[in-house]
């Protein structure tokens, strides 16, 4: 009975589980955050930690969730950053969690010590909740929200330059690495799985996604991917109605 009672538990457990990575995986899918500010002195348009709370919210409603947000201060090197911890929660349990850096620059015209930590703290709640909720995170200038863009490898050009040899860019710091290539998150990896293993897909449906999921290169592409998948199993399942 001990036995019974503990299997049954588990399975419960890994079923809970299962429907609070589903909620991730709905709001990931639904949430569509335009770029609604605009910088007017270098003319662009981008979006904020606000832009992306406010779309959120009438999906965290519907899926009865919530957003926790909360920084800290570390020292990397010889600078500080703030960094800036985004979860999605459930119940009093967290789902999935994300985190974000930003350096603080030493210092920024027409701001004070607050202003300049709480710009940076913006700033990485920003990128904390796009990865959360796998938002298109492009490259854009944020002019009026970057606290210090990181910069660039130095090109040095060589000591004989007979104008036929090109300059040779400096070679990287030791310790540095290259970044890590996109990868979907695990509750998508998921929820892509358990929808191929319906009965509605054939062996050569299955092995088709399969291979476009392996070139997924950002969370657009993982939102639109998921999209088109639940679209082609409805109508399959419709069709057979």
């Amino acid at each position: 009975m001990a036995k019974s009672t503990k299997a049954t538990a588990k399975k419960q457990s890994a079923k809970s589980k299962e429907q609070k990575l589903s909620d991730l995986v709905y709001i990931q899918t639904k949430l569509e955050v335009p770029k609604n500010q605009h910088n007017a002195h270098r003319n662009f348009d981008y979006r904020s930690a606000e832009s992306i709370l406010a779309a959120a919210k009438p999906h965290l409603k519907e899926r009865n969730c919530s957003v926790r947000l909360y920084d800290d201060i570390v020292m990397i090197g010889e600078r500080y950053y703030v960094k800036a911890i985004a979860e999605l929660r459930k119940e009093d349990v967290t789902i999935e969690g994300a985190i974000a850096f930003a350096r603080e620059p030493q210092s920024k015209t027409g701001m004070d010590d607050a202003q300049v930590t709480g710009s940076s703290s913006s700033y990485a709640r920003k990128y904390a909740l796009s990865g959360l909720f796998a938002i298109n995170d492009e490259k854009d200038p944020d002019g009026n929200e970057t606290p210090e863009p990181t910069p660039k490898p130095k090109v040095t050009p060589p000591k004989n330059n007979t104008g036929n040899q090109k300059p040779k860019p400096t070679p990287p710091k030791p310790g540095t690495t290259d970044p890590k290539p996109y990868k979907p998150s695990e509750a998508q990896k998921k929820y892509i799985g358990d929808m191929l293993k319906k009965d509605v897909f054939t062996d050569a449906d299955r092995e088709h996604y399969r291979d476009k999921y392996e070139h997924l290169s950002n969370g657009r592409e993982t939102s639109d991917f998921i999209k088109k998948i639940k679209a082609e199993k409805k109508k399959r399942e419709d069709a057979k109605k």
